[in-house]
Formats: C-alpha cells, sequence, structure tokens
C-alpha cells in the first residue's frame, strides 16, 4: 500500500538523481576535454544537449525557488535597463539569470557555492559550472554573497555590477538605461 508507493517514489527520485549525475558526468567529459581533442557538444545535439535537458526538467528545477539576495540582484539589473531570464537552462544547468543579449551568465554565488573552512573559495561543482558555461560560449560573471553585502545601496551595487560587466568585456550600460 502507502509504504511501497513511498519506496517507489524514493526509488524513482534516486534513479533520476544518478541519471542526472550520468550527464553531468558526459558533459564534464566533453567540455572538459584538452584543446583539440575529444568530442565536440555540437556533433552530439540529440544525445548529450537533450539528456541534459530532459535530466534537468526530470530534477524539477524548473520550480526551483529564488533567493532574496538574488532578487535583489535582478531589481539592481532592472535599474540598470538589464532584461534578465531566470533560472535560464543551458545543457542541464541553470543560470541564476541569463543576460542572452549580452551572452553573460550572471551567478548569484551564495554561501554553499563556496567552501565551509575557506568561505571565499569557490568549491568544486560550482568551479565546474562556471568553466562549462565558458566551453559553451558564456560570459559567466558570478556575484558572490561576501561582495555583494558589503555593498551599501543601489548606488553601490549599481557601481560593482558595471564594474563586474566590465571587467568580463560587457559593460557599456548607457546613461540612458542606466538612470530608468
Amino acid at each position: 500500500g502507502v509504504k511501497m508507493r513511498a519506496r517507489g517514489v524514493k526509488m524513482l527520485a534516486w534513479d533520476v538523481k544518478m541519471r542526472a549525475r550520468g550527464v553531468k558526468a558526459r558533459l564534464a567529459v566533453v567540455l572538459d576535454r584538452p584543446k583539440g581533442g575529444g568530442v565536440h557538444l555540437d556533433e552530439h545535439p540529440e544525445g548529450l544537449r537533450f539528456a541534459a535537458a530532459a535530466s534537468w526538467h526530470a530534477q524539477g528545477e524548473g520550480l526551483k525557488s529564488v533567493s532574496s539576495y538574488q532578487v535583489e540582484v535582478e531589481r539592481t539589473l532592472d535599474t540598470m535597463g538589464l532584461c534578465g531570464h531566470r533560472e535560464l537552462l543551458c545543457a542541464g544547468y541553470s543560470i541564476d539569470i541569463g543576460l542572452t543579449a549580452r551572452g553573460v551568465a550572471l551567478e548569484v554565488d551564495g554561501p554553499s557555492h563556496f567552501l565551509v573552512n575557506l568561505p571565499t573559495a569557490i568549491g568544486g561543482p560550482t568551479q565546474m559550472k562556471h568553466r562549462h558555461l565558458e566551453a559553451m560560449g558564456w560570459k559567466v560573471l558570478s556575484v558572490p554573497y561576501l561582495e555583494w553585502d558589503r555593498l551599501s545601496g543601489i548606488g553601490e551595487q549599481r557601481v560593482y555590477i558595471q564594474q563586474q560587466l566590465d571587467a568580463i568585456g560587457c559593460g557599456a550600460v548607457s546613461e540612458t538605461n542606466a538612470q530608468g
């Protein structure tokens, strides 16, 4: 009865989680290959890309909750006239805020993205995600929570975002947009 259904749900959840890990492992093999070697992701769009997308949807990440910290970053972008796409799906990864017109994957990296004993060092899974997004052509802009927390008010937040965009070669927010 109920116990058997609960066990079946747990097994299904475990199976989805394991398949998701397998897809990410295959992506790592493809995207972390040495330059000029290995398989190119574009050569297998039906394979890896669709498997990654199916895995992502199966995990239910499309319904992912968003932190108040991420909402604050989104509001700052809005005041700068930058339209971002929340939780944008890309080959099995969820980009926190995709600035698609600029090719920027903006990652709002909270405490769970950093090492517990060294809170300024980005953890391995987050490093791999950033590396894979860059390999797929995205310019990754990370907004670490410790840096964001030091900013006081929307003015400093806008300056910070603008400096980060400039640093990755995607600046030039017009004055008209920046005031809106």
